[in-house]
């Protein structure tokens, strides 16, 4: 047993990680159960995320890829980027699935389409601080009320607390 670092580690098992091996549990028990599912990365990334940061599952699936537990393909999108689609070994003719989830997330990472959930998403913002009567006061301010920062900022005042 060598010496303990900071946090109470001995420096046994270095370089193994609990939390992606628990990933990789529940990704093999995810395409077992899904054989003739084609999934995407960023897709099982988010699937996770309440539990694994993305980085964790991303390399929990690159080591099953690695060790042919699931196969995968790389294909372009054609608003810029690339989709990892993965898919369990058994389904042979994975093309049409596949072609089915690459039309779809092309379809919603269209820019029009993007572009009007970000703007449905700041309206549905404004309509909460409204609802709760906050006031905008101030548009990159570095300060109000007699208050300054260092950083400019959007300055909100509710007229029901009185706070900011």
């Amino acid at each position: 047993m060598g010496e303990e670092d900071y946090y109470g580690h001995d420096g046994e098992g270095a370089g193994e990680d609990s939390y992606e091996e628990d990933v990789r549990e529940k990704l093999i028990e995810l395409f077992e159960r899904n054989q003739k599912k084609v999934f995407f990365s960023r897709q099982l990334e988010v699937r996770l995320e309440d539990n694994y940061f993305h980085w964790i599952t991303n390399r929990a699936i690159r080591a099953l890829i690695a060790e042919g537990v699931i196969k995968e393909e790389t294909r372009p999108l054609r608003s810029a980027g690339e989709i990892h689609l993965l898919w369990h070994p058994s389904l042979r003719y994975y093309k049409r699935e596949a072609a089915s989830v690459v039309k779809l997330v092309e379809e919603y990472s269209n820019p029009n389409i993007a572009g009007a959930i970000g703007l449905h998403g700041e309206t549905m913002v404004l309509e909460g601080f409204a609802r709760n009567e906050f006031v905008m006061k101030g548009r990159n301010a570095r300060s109000y009320g007699g208050r300054s920062g260092r950083q400019r900022a959007i300055t909100w005042i509710s007229y029901s607390s009185g706070t900011t």
